[in-house]
């Protein structure tokens, strides 16, 4: 499976400067899949997380020592029935439509500010 997908936004921003904030579209793999070499869209990777999927980005960022995550920023990917069906598959069970995108990672103090932000209802685009 590579296709590309919708990003479908929350009422508030919380992505924190992620790929889901700055693009509409994005381009799906399994994992172990190599995307096309000429993609335009960012590349994220379908992987089992709980009892469901998320989204993360195919590569994580050189420097990772020190971060977190990746993050969920409150968006969703949803796609037609090609996607439903293939997300289907990948779980061996029903799909409610949208995955969550985990877009984006942080250092641990920056999390912790936004945490906190979040808990208060607000919203704040620190560090990104």
């Amino acid at each position: 499976m590579t296709m590309t997908v919708s990003v479908l936004r929350g009422v508030q921003d919380r992505t924190n400067g992620g790929v889901s904030r700055r693009n509409d579209g994005l381009l799906v793999v399994l994992p172990g899949q190599v995307p096309p070499e000429d993609a335009t869209a960012p590349v994220m990777v379908l992987e089992r997380w709980g009892q469901g999927a998320r989204m993360r980005p195919l590569v994580a960022p050189r420097d990772f020592s020190g971060q977190v995550g990746p993050m969920d920023g409150g968006n969703r990917a949803v796609g037609g029935p090609d996607f439903a069906a293939a997300v289907c598959r990948f779980l061996g069970r029903p799909f409610d439509g949208a995955v969550p995108i985990h877009d984006r990672y942080e250092s641990q103090e920056l999390h912790d500010q936004l945490a906190e932000l979040c808990g208060r209802g607000e919203v704040a685009e620190l560090g990104g």
